[in-house]
């Protein structure tokens, strides 16, 4: 994962705190889960979301989420999975809804195949997220000019085709009036 500097910009970017509800977009091996999990405490919810056009995975993605979901102390956590822009039927209402290395892959052949667009689940993210509450994407950033193309092959996205895919969702729902994409928080290389 990252060094302990930047796991603490992240956390104090998102506002997690105790008591937050969180949703962790394809959860992968469920660092974020576990760390968000110790950071909601008892009072808090974490759903590690496992969108449905990749739960057939052969390193069983739900199966590993459900495990990480009946580690001692994880009674926080729930393993959900459901076509991705379902997801405001399998969650709660959110504090934080989190995107670790994945909003690229709305633009990719996997996730379209099921019919899913990046309109459509940022729609789903703000009728999911609490008023005020922070979506935050973290990502490869692609060169300037490259918009969504680089998405399949190299897995990443330009900045600026975030925000005008998540921009025009953000006045929805009373959503948060800070930035929705921040830098560095999409990046040229991983920290």
């Amino acid at each position: 994962m990252y060094d302990q500097s930047k796991l603490s910009e992240l956390i104090r970017f998102a506002r997690i705190d105790a008591g937050s509800t969180v949703i962790d977009v394809y959860p992968g091996d469920g660092d974020w889960t576990r760390l968000f999990s110790d950071i909601v405490g008892p009072e808090g919810r974490v759903y590690s979301f496992v969108p449905a056009e990749v739960a057939h995975f052969k390193n069983d993605p739900v199966g590993r989420i459900q495990t990480l979901s009946k580690e001692p102390g994880r009674g926080n956590v729930e393993a959900v999975s459901a076509d991705l822009v379902a997801m405001p039927e399998v969650t709660q209402p959110a504090d934080v809804l989190w995107l670790h290395l994945f909003y690229h892959d709305l633009h990719t052949a996997l996730i379209q195949a099921r019919g899913a667009t990046a309109a459509q689940f940022n729609r789903a993210v703000y009728e999911r997220l609490k008023p005020g509450g922070s979506y935050v994407i973290v990502d490869h950033a692609a060169a300037v000019g490259a918009g969504t193309s680089d998405a399949q092959s190299l897995h990443r996205i330009e900045p600026a085709s975030v925000r005008q895919e998540v921009e025009p969702h953000a006045g929805t729902k009373g959503a948060s009036d800070r930035p929705l994409v921040k830098l560095p928080v999409l990046t040229t290389s991983p920290w």
